[in-house]
């Protein structure tokens, strides 16, 4: 799987400088946190899917970031 985030992007580049496996996740279309896979199919709706472009996030670990409290 291709990475779904632009990896040109100066905060991505930071994290993969700091973080080996974090880079290796994003290279492969996975969450940087959990390892989990970010195929369109697991978010709830565009707004989701646009942070995942962004952040390179799943689903859950957009829950658990972005919750209210």
């Amino acid at each position: 799987m291709n990475a779904i985030v632009d990896m040109s992007k100066p905060g991505i580049q930071l994290i993969c400088a700091k973080d080996p496996i974090a880079k290796e996740r994003l290279e492969n279309g996975l969450c940087p946190f959990c390892g989990t896979s970010c195929n369109p199919g697991i978010f709830r709706d565009e707004l989701s899917i646009k942070e995942s472009r962004i952040s390179g996030l799943c689903q859950s670990c957009q829950d658990e970031v972005f919750k209210e409290e």
